[in-house]
């Protein structure tokens, strides 16, 4: 019988084993159309696979969950299965905690460093990988984020209400990466309530460990709006030209 991945002790798994879980099955509503958002093209290339060639030369890489709807689980191999990654599929939820954990129940249990992305995020750098990675296995856990810029208002309906100090403040992206037991032992402890956080790094928090920051860098958005993809495909474009290359 397959041991519960849950269950495996520490001395069994790998610390070299890389685990990526791709969250995919988001519907892109704010985009509008009948494409989901992951499917949408930038300069002719899916959103899913730009992310995914991210992730194409992460050493230790032993397993590649793509979570998304089971209809499109297809669709995605056949996008992805060129790249050369170690596809695994897992079934979204209704709730991006709910899709996560289900990826998590997907990845191996001998591996030592979950890393959770969202597949529309695709200017994610490799090194930046690597570093949330560096940071997980030496705190336990760890993300991308930016020191917000901009000075901060707190409203109550249309009025201001205070000015919040900024320096001390940062916006969490993705990747986020997790020693696995942390990261399992986070999803478990809310399995059965009702708290629904929006991103992993929270769920960790609330267990009291700590979630190391590795600085990242705006252009890692993530593409919710028409004009995150006006401004993702300029950017692709741009690219493109400069490096004197193009996609058929």
């Amino acid at each position: 019988m397959p041991q519960d991945p849950d269950r495996t002790p520490d001395d069994a798994r790998d610390p070299e084993r890389v685990n990526v879980v791709l969250v995919a099955g988001g519907h892109g509503r704010r985009v509008g159309g009948p494409v989901a958002k992951q499917f949408l093209p930038l300069a002719g290339v899916p959103v899913l696979v730009r992310t995914a060639e991210r992730f194409v030369d992460l050493p230790g890489l032993t397993r590649f969950v793509v979570v998304a709807a089971p209809e499109e689980f297809e669709r995605c191999e056949e996008l992805l299965t060129p790249l050369g990654l170690p596809l695994a599929f897992a079934p979204a939820g209704a709730e991006r905690q709910q899709s996560v954990a289900s990826g998590l129940a997907a990845t191996e249990g001998t591996c030592a460093i979950v890393v959770v992305h969202d597949a529309v995020r695709p200017f994610v750098r490799g090194g930046e990988i690597v570093a949330c990675i560096a940071a997980a296995r030496d705190c336990g856990a760890a993300l991308l984020a930016t020191a917000v810029a901009d000075t901060v208002k707190r409203a109550i309906g249309d009025r201001v209400h205070e000015t919040v100090p900024r320096a001390d403040l940062w916006l969490a992206q993705t990747p986020q990466a997790f020693r696995a037991a942390v990261l399992r032992e986070a999803h478990a402890s809310v399995a059965t309530g009702g708290l629904v956080a929006t991103d992993d790094a929270a769920l960790v928090e609330r267990l009291g460990h700590p979630v190391a920051i590795v600085p990242g860098q705006a252009r890692n958005r993530k593409l919710t709006s028409r004009d995150d993809f006006a401004w993702a495909e300029a950017i692709v474009l741009a690219e493109e030209r400069r490096a004197g290359t193009g996609r058929d």
